[in-house]
C-alpha cells in the first residue's frame, strides 16, 4: 500500500519491480495527474470512498481577518483546557523581502508565545530546516502533550496522527 505517490512512492514502486507485477494499493485524497492519466488508461482501476468514517465529528472552517484575530484567544485557551491541541500552519519557514505582507513560521512563534504568556514553554516550532532529530522531537513532544500549540510550516502534511489536535488555524491560506 503506497500513500501520497507523488511524495514518497517512487521509490517503493521502484522496490516492487524487482518482483514482477505485485498488486499495489495506492491511495490518495488529491489525485496527481499522472495517478489520473494511469487510471485512464487502464493501468490502475479506481475506487472512491465516498462516506466519512463512523462517527466523525464535523469540521467547522472559519476565516478569521486580522482584526478579528484577537478573539481566538479564549477559544483557542478554552480547547487548551480540554487537553485539545492547536496546529498553526504557515506558508513561510523565514521572513521574505518578496512577501512582506506573509508572517513567516519564526514570527508566528514569536508573536504567539508573546501573545499567549500562559502557553509558556508548551508553544513549538516545525520546519523543513530543522535536523531530523529536532523535528523528530518537536513531534514527539507535541504528540505526548508537551507542547499545546505547533507553529509549523506544510512540513506536518503528511502521515501526522495526534487526535488530540483539534483546531488547525492556517496562515495566509491563499497561498497554499
Amino acid at each position: 500500500m503506497i500513500d501520497e505517490q507523488h511524495k514518497f512512492g517512487v521509490k517503493q514502486r521502484g522496490f516492487f519491480q524487482q518482483f514482477g507485477s505485485p498488486h499495489i494499493l495506492q491511495m490518495t485524497a488529491t489525485p496527481i495527474p499522472r495517478s489520473l492519466a494511469l487510471a485512464f488508461f487502464g493501468e490502475f482501476t479506481v475506487s472512491t470512498i465516498d462516506e466519512l468514517p463512523v462517527g466523525r465529528k464535523p469540521i467547522t472552517t472559519k476565516i478569521v481577518s486580522e482584526a478579528e484575530r484577537h478573539k481566538l484567544k479564549p477559544r483557542i485557551l478554552s480547547k487548551i483546557a480540554q487537553q485539545q491541541r492547536v496546529f498553526v500552519i504557515t506558508p513561510l519557514i523565514e521572513d521574505s523581502d518578496k512577501m512582506d505582507e506573509l508572517k513567516s513560521a519564526v514570527q508566528q512563534f514569536h508573536e504567539l508565545t508573546g501573545l499567549y504568556p500562559e502557553l509558556q514553554g508548551r508553544i513549538g516550532l516545525l520546519h523543513g530546516r530543522l535536523k531530523s532529530p529536532e523535528k523528530d522531537e518537536v513531534m514527539k513532544q507535541f504528540k505526548e502533550g508537551k507542547l499545546d500549540m505547533l507553529v509549523s510550516t506544510t512540513v506536518v502534511e503528511v502521515g501526522i496522527d495526534v487526535p488530540e489536535a483539534t483546531v488547525m488555524i492556517i496562515m495566509n491560506a491563499e497561498r497554499f
